[in-house]
């Protein structure tokens, strides 16, 4: 663990920042145990006083507390009288994907006011914010509903999930709506991605409805700070950020039926994801645990409710190809097959029943 930033010297002081002069200098501590091809990697620029830092989700959180700090220069403002600053940014440790990708990233940033009397007291102290914070930048979820192409209505409508491990949770089988990280893509160019690598839907970009915009409302003061139009999970100690999209799918009832059950994901990348289809009425309870599927199903209800989502489209998605040709040998029994064999079955056994009771 590394040492407090206030027992060691800086690695490097920021005095600019995207060319920009900083009202108050902030230090940076790096991890003793970054390699020197990994600081290389983290700041290719070498270390100056204006650093170009190459891990979006650090030069992105800086980027939006710098503004939203400079914001408290407005008499309006809640902080204006004793404002805070950053002071200090203290890179504790970091997780490499790859050897040349960094993929997460934990520091505790040092924010505080000048050292000012309290109410009722002698000595000037300073007021201090919380600063631990878990940095791994954007993602995407998307809640897909699907519906049979001879169903109208609202009838039959279904929600796909994915089951899979997720080891943070002590899960090996996860219920959530389908989820990736930004990798350099647009928010809808990683939706379309997410939806095909996990689901097998091919979609546009323009096809997807970002649900977070639609619900945004312009006129909110907080509307007013730099934060993404978009639902933070765990904003206590995590800057992720997940822009919500709805897709609307017309299926064949042989579609939907080969979508139950069927493994997808980048074994690759360790992604072990099965399909889930769920009555829309019930997606609620069955996405309980996962804050995207109660998010995303509480912004289509109100938006619906608002005559903000429009009608399923009447286009019929085609089948895939494994489909087709019957090479995909998950498919489970058709409803319209099973079904009736349980109510014969039911229907034998009672006949049993009656039988039985003329006996006696």
């Amino acid at each position: 663990m590394s040492a407090p930033p206030s027992t060691r010297d800086p690695s490097l002081t920021l005095t600019h920042f995207q060319g920009l002069a900083l009202d108050t200098p902030i230090d940076i501590f790096l991890p003793d145990t970054l390699a020197a091809s990994q600081l290389n990697l983290l700041l290719p620029d070498d270390i100056s006083s204006d650093p170009a830092f190459t891990f979006p989700a650090l030069q992105h959180w800086l980027s939006r507390s710098l503004k939203n700090l400079a914001r408290q220069q407005n008499a309006r403002h809640p902080h204006h009288k004793i404002p805070y600053s950053l002071r200090a940014i203290d890179i504790q440790a970091v997780d490499w994907f790859t050897k040349t990708k960094l993929g997460f990233m934990k520091i505790q940033a040092k924010l505080e006011t000048d050292p000012y009397v309290h109410e009722g007291e002698k000595e000037a102290k300073v007021d201090w914010l919380p600063g631990a914070v878990f940095l791994r930048g954007g993602s995407v979820a998307m809640l897909i509903v699907v519906q049979p192409s001879d169903a109208v209505g609202e009838n039959e409508k279904q929600v796909i999930f994915t089951v899979q491990p997720r080891i943070a949770a002590g899960s090996l089988a996860f219920i959530e709506i389908p989820a990736g990280m930004l990798d350099g893509n647009s928010f809808r160019g990683a939706a379309a991605a997410e939806l095909k690598e996990e689901a097998g839907l091919e979609v546009k970009e323009d096809d997807l409805i970002n649900m977070c915009e639609l619900a945004s409302d312009s006129s909110d003061e907080s509307s007013s700070e730099t934060i993404e139009t978009a639902m933070y999970p765990s904003v206590g100690a995590c800057d992720e950020f997940i822009p919500l999209f709805l897709c609307q799918k017309r299926l064949t009832r042989r579609h939907m039926q080969w979508l139950k059950g069927k493994a997808t994901g980048l074994r690759n990348e360790g992604e072990k994801i099965t399909l889930k289809l769920v009555p829309l009425s019930r997606a609620w309870r069955e996405g309980a645990r996962d804050a995207k599927a109660l998010a995303a199903l509480a912004l289509y209800e109100g938006l619906k409710g608002e005559g903000k989502i429009p009608d399923m489209p009447p286009e019929v998605e085609a089948e895939p190809a494994d489909l087709k040709t019957g090479s995909d040998k998950h498919e489970m029994e058709p409803e319209e097959t099973v079904m009736p064999c349980k109510r014969r079955r039911r229907r034998e056994s009672r006949e049993l029943e009656i039988e039985a009771e003329e006996v006696d």
